[in-house]
C-alpha cells in the first residue's frame, strides 16, 4: 500500500537505524512514557518533512492521513502528548536529529541542497495606515483640529460637537 520510495518509509528506516544510546539519553532518570519514544520520534520528523509543525495538526494528521496511521500503528497520541514529547523529551536532540535526517536523505539521493527558495511575499497590515502615532503627530493633529472650530466658535460638520437629532 506504501511503496518503500515514499518519504514515510524512509524515516521509518532511518528513526530505526539511530543508535540505542540515544534513547538511554533521553529518557534517563524517568519514568515509563505513555508512548513509544521511537514511534513519536518517527511522527515528528515525518511532520516537520510534510511541512506540519502544530502539534494539533499533527494529532489530526495522525486520525486522517494513510501515512501517519502506518507510522503511528493506529495508535492516537493527541496533541498535548506530541507537543509533551516534542518539547520536554526530544528538547536536546531534536535538532541534531533532524539534520542527521536531511544528511541521510541527502546521501541517498533524495534531497538535493542545490536549488534553495525562499518565500518573499509581501503582506499588507490589516490595520488603520495612520492608527499609531507619536506623541508629536498627536499635539500636532490636535492643534490643526483645533484651529478648524469657525469664526464664531460654532463645531464644524461631522465633529464631535455636533448634535445628532433623531429622525422622526
Amino acid at each position: 500500500m506504501i511503496d518503500s520510495k515514499y518519504l514515510v518509509r524512509v524515516v521509518d528506516r532511518f528513526v530505526s537505524s539511530l543508535s540505542p544510546t540515544l534513547w538511554e539519553e533521553v529518557f534517563t532518570g524517568r519514568g515509563a512514557p505513555s508512548y513509544y519514544p521511537v514511534m513519536m520520534l518517527k511522527l515528528i520528523l515525518y511532520a516537520y518533512s510534510s511541512q506540519i509543525y502544530s502539534s494539533r495538526q499533527i494529532a489530526k494528521a495522525v486520525r486522517q492521513d494513510i501515512t501517519f496511521m502506518w507510522l503511528a500503528g493506529m495508535q492516537l497520541p493527541n496533541f498535548n502528548t506530541i507537543n509533551r514529547f516534542r518539547s520536554d523529551y526530544f528538547r536536546r536532540i531534536l535538532e541534531s536529529v533532524f539534520t542527521e535526517l536531511l544528511d541521510f536523505l541527502h546521501e541517498k539521493g533524495y534531497i538535493s541542497f542545490t536549488d534553495f527558495f525562499v518565500d518573499d511575499t509581501k503582506l499588507e497590515a490589516n490595520a488603520k495606515r495612520y492608527s499609531t502615532r507619536d506623541s508629536a503627530s498627536r499635539s500636532a493633529f490636535k492643534r490643526s483640529t483645533d484651529g478648524d472650530k469657525g469664526q464664531e466658535g460654532a463645531p464644524r460638520h461631522g465633529s464631535r460637537d455636533t448634535i445628532r437629532r433623531p429622525k422622526i
